[in-house]
């Protein structure tokens, strides 16, 4: 049978695997999203785009670490009965915000929350004092050095944007990864461009913003980078759906093709439901040419959805 003449067959064991099957944490209101376990490596992220001006970005590199060669400052102590206070007042320049910045994503207690820049609701103090430092420091940043630490701010309000989303606070994050990925690509970041939309675009699907989520993912379609395996797949669900509404047969193979070619995910619960769905769609191939094949199911609702398409459509 063709893919056309199998799409009755098709629909049906897409609305049953849907039922059957939890192909993401954001299908539940109750669930919390997942935290990625498995990013890149800092160096993945912030590679540039052309080999010459990774020559120039290891050269500025070097020098901004003379220049910020002195020790980094305490950032935590302990009062007498042995309760942590916040960082130091004294703290200042790049170096100190980045520090600033890395304590904040690393503790999950914080002692003072304030209104946020950029909208309504609230984040961590510390937070927000890095990022208006990471600025006011960027600014004083001489230009042959600018890109380099434009860059560093990105994966800074990448790391920051995480941190906020996998705690349900949806427009401070939102904001990050937007802000993120636009400073990262002026940086000549792609990489890491690629990676802040692809966090974007899952996290507005577990918001229930799944119109959002496309037009995020689209950007990623078109920055286009080999590593980001996550928004190849999370734009592959979306257009499979879609394809399973409007029974689109072409556009669900081809929604299909790309969930089969992308790669490994980022968090442990994600790449589990990425390898159930890549056996679903495996079988349901297999099941075209030979009623034989129902049997290798998994599922006995599959087994039987399977057989009665072809007792109705036929092989051949």
């Amino acid at each position: 049978m063709s893919i056309m003449q199998m799409m009755p067959i098709l629909l049906a064991a897409f609305f049953v695997q849907a039922n059957s099957v939890k192909l993401g944490s954001w299908r539940s209101s109750t669930s919390s999203p997942v935290a990625f376990g498995v990013e890149p490596p800092r160096d993945d992220l912030m590679q540039v785009d052309d080999e010459d001006d990774l020559v120039s970005f290891i050269g500025a590199f070097s020098e901004l670490h003379r220049r910020d060669s002195k020790p980094a400052p305490t950032l935590m102590g302990k009062t007498s009965d042995g309760m942590p206070f916040a960082p130091e007042a004294s703290m200042s320049g790049f170096e100190g915000a980045l520090q600033l910045s890395k304590l904040a994503v690393n503790t999950n207690d914080f002692f003072s929350w304030v209104p946020d820049s950029v909208g309504t609701g609230a984040v961590p103090e510390m937070m927000l004092r890095a990022e208006q430092m990471l600025g006011l420091a960027l600014l004083e940043t001489p230009a042959d050095y600018r890109s380099e630490r434009a860059a560093e701010h990105a994966l800074r309000l990448y790391y920051h944007a995480k941190w906020l989303a996998e705690r349900n606070l949806p427009q401070a994050a939102e904001w990050r990864f937007r802000e993120a990925a636009e400073i990262a690509q002026e940086s000549r970041r792609t990489v890491l461009a690629s990676h802040s939309l692809s966090r974007l675009g899952y996290f507005l699907m577990f918001w229930n913003r799944p119109d959002e989520a496309r037009k995020v993912l689209v950007e990623c379609e078109v920055l286009d980078h080999p590593s980001n395996h996550l928004g190849r797949y999370l734009y592959g669900l979306l257009e499979r759906q879609a394809a399973a509404a409007s029974a689109d047969g072409k556009r669900l193979q081809a929604a299909e093709d790309r969930i089969l070619r992308s790669g490994t995910l980022p968090s442990e619960e994600l790449e589990d439901e990425r390898s159930i769905l890549q056996q679903e769609i495996q079988f349901w191939r297999s099941a075209e040419s030979s009623p034989w094949q129902c049997l290798a199911a998994g599922d006995v609702a599959h087994t039987l959805v399977c057989l009665f398409g072809h007792a109705v459509y036929g092989t051949g």
